[in-house]
Parts: C-alpha cells; structure tokens; sequence
C-alpha cells in the first residue's frame, strides 16, 4: 500500500541532563544536508530544533501540525530525546513514517529491535538514501536497492550494504538556501563548517573510524569560499569555525583555503581544529594572515601511558613545537584533554605539568565516555547504549576526582595569554593581529589598545572588526562613541549582525 511522503519533518533535540551544553543546542550540520537534499528533490520540508522546547511544547506542536515523515538527528547523548520523539511523532500521526539517523545509527538493527516507533533508520550518509526512501514508499516499492538503510521486512531486520556518497560536492548547501524552511536555528549555528568528512587516525574513544572507514573526502575551495560569503551575506556574520575531524590533514588544501579566503577581504576572524603533528612555520603563517586566531589540538594526555591505552599516535614533543609556532603567530594554542580513565596520580600529574609548561592558552577536559562503534565500545554490551542516560562514564569516579585539577589549571593558562615579546615579535600588519594585540593590553594601556583598532580602520576602512570592537569598548563607557562604532558595523554588515543590531536597539 501506498504511503503518502509530501509533508517532511526533519526535528533535532539535544540532551536534557548530563550531556547538555550550549553546543548540544545546535543542530548536527548533517540534518542541513537531509533537508537541502530534499528540497532539491521538490518535497515539502521544514527543519525544527527542539532543544529548548519543554516537553508540552513538543506536543502542542505535534498535536497541531500535519506531517508524514518524521527525520530524526541522533547521537549517543542525545538518543533518549530521540525516541521520545519518535514516539510523539507516531502517536499525534500514526501512520507517519519516522526515520532515524546520525552517529547513533551505527546501531541500527538494536535500534529497530528495542524502539518500534521508528520505522527506519539510514546509517551513515543520508542525503541519497533519505531520496530513495521515500521515492520508494511513494511508488510502493522494495527497498533491497537502497544503500545505507536499516529496515523491517516481515519477521526479519534488514541491513543494506553501506557505501559513500562519490562527489559530496553535490549536497552542499548555503546558509540562504535552507535557512527560510528553518525553525529556531540561531545564526551561530551555520557558522560551523565541515569541510570534509572522515579522519586518518583510529583514537580507540573516536567512531569516526567506523563510521567512516577512515576514507577522508574533502569538499572544493571555491564552495567553501561561497559558504563564508553566503553567510556574511545572510547573518553578517563575523566569525565562524570549521569543526572537520582533522582540517589540517592536507597541508597544500589549507594553504589553498587560507590564500584564497585572505584574497576575498571578508575580514572573517575563525578557528579550526586539527593534529599537532601538521603545523609548521608556513602553515601557521598563512592562517594567521587569513584571520585564523585558534587552533584546537586533540592532545588528550601528557601521560604516554594514557596515550597508548587511547590509541593516540602523537608524539608530546612534536605537540610543544606546534604550540611554539601557534603563539609565534598569536593563533591561539587550544587543546582538548580527557580523564576517567582509571589512571594514576602520577599520571594526572604529567598531564597538568606537560599542560602547565606547554605554552597552552586554552583548554577543554572531558570525561572518557564510551560511545557506540568506538574501539573502546567493544567490551560493552549493545544493551548498555538503550539504559535510561545519556552517558557512559569509563570511570567516573577518577573524573571526579581530577577534573577540578584540571579547570583550575586550564583557568591560570588562560589568563596569562601572550607575553609582551610574542606581540611585540608579530610587528608586520595583519587585522588578526592587531586585534589579538588589543585585547592584550586593552586592560594594561587602553590608549594604547585604541590605537591597534584605529590601525585597522586606517589600512581597511571596510573591515568590520575595528568598528564593532571600539563600540563594545565604549558601550558602557561613552553611549555616543558605543553608537558611532556600532551603527559603521552594522552599516558594513548589511544591518544582518543580530548581535549588533541588539546592541544599537537598546544604545537608541
């Protein structure tokens, strides 16, 4: 029997308890992708996120609104949400066809077996499968074609053959494209760019080596140059974060990235993340010149013990060197570190003297959580993923009992920040810099802070930075001066900027 498919959900719901932070409100980059998919197809599709709606909200909305397939955006952490959803879905809509993807999916047969309110799930990429789906259902069809999917078929679960999309080039979207079949997607959000799908490396607390086999596809420059002037055109946004799994991995890609985007003049301010081991003088230079300020390491420990049990193939002193060069350019050193892992005191104890002596400025400790398809992941039976929480802490008793070492560490670095001689050792021009060079002494010489942004406005009277900068310096100093800086911004913004816009509302 024929199924109706002409009215599309696609719903997001970040974690509730423990999993919750102000980045599990944003919508995965992945449920774009469905919903440009789909709506290249012609079928009538809208994007909700959830996060910040109580559950009663939830229900009005379901109760209200007419719908026939339901896509859900699921991650370990998030996954309870998700079946809650589900189960809303099916019981406003009964005959509503709900679909579930997302990291999470790497489960899709126990997800089919325990949660009989969803009806399918696409492991993996979903942009051609969520297509086939559908056409499927339509046309009354099997669905044995159909790469990637997870279904029912009488008494048995069927899993498909997984396979990777050959040009990912062909779902990439612009922020402007989707943004009008969108609810409650703040504009930070489309400020997160993956560039490339897929990692090198086999860390035993990552899935990425499952879910995507290693095999890495990269999209092309010039996509990714229209996608930051799309989204200064539609937000005018003034920063924005490439969260790839390694950006750094094809050192002649990001020099190509880092040129071409520095020829356009956008005066973007971004961060990255990426392995030490790729960073050089060259590398570190031509990012800086293009507006990078941060780079985000995975370091994890300064235990080489605690190294090898995480299957992390670096090498400390290649670390050390990567952060020297970062600062050398005021791209500032960001590592991500992890505890709970049953270790020692002496372990813990390298780890907060290899970061104390680092030259780190910044820093982010998590706990070592296991998730499903990781190498971690194998000693754990599926049934543990399906428990009523949203985390499974290796050992939370040892997190616990190191992690305030580890903040109160990460704050001391954090406020030492550049010395006098790195800044004063970055003396050629760069709005990157002068920036950086303002916060540096906006509190210890404040004439002297001005004149680095009044530099910027001499050199490049149609960079943003400066203008905003000088109005958030004088907001509650001197309202005509905070109003001046403020209304250039917004005029060289295209009066997109909500933040400024915010700010010039409540200054009039």
């Amino acid at each position: 029997m024929k199924s109706q498919v002409d009215k599309c959900l696609l719903i997001y719901r970040g974690p509730q308890k423990e999993s919750k932070d102000y980045f599990t409100d944003f919508v995965p980059i992945g449920l774009f992708n469905i919903l440009y998919s789909l709506l290249k197809e012609g079928f009538d599709a809208k994007l909700i996120n959830f996060s910040r709606y109580k559950t009663e909200d939830i229900i009005h909305f379901f109760k209200n609104n007419y719908y026939n397939v339901v896509f859900i955006s699921t991650f370990f952490g998030n996954h309870y949400e998700s079946f809650k959803i589900a189960r809303l879905a099916k019981k406003y809509a009964p005959k509503s066809i709900t679909i579930l993807g997302g990291p999470f999916s790497i489960l899709g047969k126990e997800i089919l077996k325990k949660i009989p309110e969803i009806d399918f799930v696409i492991k993996g990429e979903g942009e051609e499968a969520s297509i086939k789906l559908l056409k499927a259902i339509k046309g009354n069809e099997t669905f044995e074609h159909i790469n990637n999917l997870v279904y029912r078929s009488k008494d048995k679960l069927v899993e498909n053959t997984v396979t990777f999309l050959e040009n990912i080039d062909d779902y990439f979207f612009f922020p402007s494209m989707i943004m009008p079949y969108c609810s409650n997607i703040k504009p930070e959000n489309f400020a997160i760019l993956i560039s490339s799908r897929g990692c090198p490396f086999k860390c035993s607390f990552c899935a990425s080596p499952k879910i995507w086999q290693r095999k890495i596809r990269m999209h092309s420059i010039n996509l990714l140059i229209d996608y930051v002037k799309d989204l200064r055109k539609t937000f005018g946004s003034l920063y924005f974060s490439i969260r790839d799994d390694n950006f750094l991995v094809n050192q002649k890609r990001v020099l190509n990235f880092a040129e071409s985007l520095s020829k356009e003049n956008l005066y973007f301010l971004w961060n990255t993340q990426g392995s030490a081991k790729y960073i050089n003088d060259e590398l570190a230079f031509c990012l800086s010149n293009a507006g990078c300020d941060q780079i985000q390491m995975g370091i994890e420990s300064g235990s080489k013990k605690i190294l090898h049990f995480l299957n992390k193939h670096i090498d400390l002193i290649d670390v050390l060197k990567a952060i020297k060069t970062l600062r050398n350019n005021l791209i500032r050193p960001f590592g991500y570190f992890i505890c709970g892992m049953k270790e020692s005191m002496e372990d813990t104890k390298r780890t907060l003297n290899f970061i104390r002596k680092s030259g780190l400025i910044d820093a982010v400790l998590s706990p070592l959580v296991i998730y499903p398809g990781t190498a971690l992941s194998k000693n754990y039976p599926i049934n543990e993923f399906f428990k009523d929480r949203e985390i499974i802490y290796y050992d939370k008793k040892s997190y616990e009992k190191y992690k305030e070492l580890y903040l109160f560490l990460f704050e001391e670095i954090y406020h030492k920040g550049y010395s006098d001689e790195e800044i004063k050792k970055n003396n050629v021009y760069n709005y990157k810099n002068n920036i950086v060079k303002y916060y540096h002494y906006r509190t210890k010489n404040e004439n002297k802070a001005l004149r680095y942004l009044k530099e910027i406005i001499g050199k490049e009277p149609n960079n943003p930075w400066p203008y905003f900068l000088l109005g958030e310096h004088f907001y509650f100093k001197n309202k005509k001066m905070a109003l001046k800086h403020l209304s250039m911004a917004d005029k060289l913004l295209g009066s997109k900027n909500p933040d400024i816009r915010n700010k010039l509302q409540k200054l009039k």
